[in-house]
């Protein structure tokens, strides 16, 4: 028992370790966002592949790692304490979202776990296909930028 506690806590520190450094299963430091404002914070940790696409396979496999790692007792899903190192270790990233329990159990289910990943690959996706490309994910989550609007001169009416 107190093996399998060590071995928990040595995958929970490493996982975590590379939480904060954008490594795998993790979002990159808020720094690093802001030098790429593509959405990498969420799929950026799960590209493994040189010419920077991201396949559905390999990001639910970093999902699951990530979940497994969390799951410091192996029960299959994040208690209240779970959740809260979790969240504590997502201090100073680029991913500001917390993991809620959204339901009344106040557990984290691995599907609850995994969404905010699953919606994002969904939405890089354009072409469906099952493989986000460095363009894509590059060009998905730009926000367009806005027009300037022109200021009516004081004293005009704009009637």
């Amino acid at each position: 028992m107190k093996f399998m506690t060590t071995v928990s806590l040595a995958a929970l520190a490493v996982a975590l370790a590379a939480c904060g450094s954008g490594g795998a299963g993790g979002p990159m430091r808020v720094e690093a966002q802001r030098a790429d404002s593509s959405g990498t914070c969420l799929l950026g940790p799960f590209i493994r592949r040189p010419d920077g696409s991201l396949t559905k396979a390999d990001m639910d496999a970093g999902i699951r790692a990530g979940f497994l790692a969390a799951d410091l007792n192996a029960d299959g899903s994040l208690d209240s304490g779970e959740i809260t190192r979790l969240n504590d270790a997502k201090s100073g990233t680029c991913d500001v979202t917390p993991f809620i329990s959204w339901d009344t159990s106040g557990r984290i289910t691995p599907d609850a776990y995994g969404a905010r990943y699953v919606t994002a690959f969904d939405q890089a996706d354009v072409n469906a296909d099952g493989i986000v490309t460095a363009e894509e994910l590059q060009h998905t989550f730009r926000k367009p930028k806005k027009p300037p609007r022109e200021m009516p001169e004081a004293g005009s009416s704009t009637q």
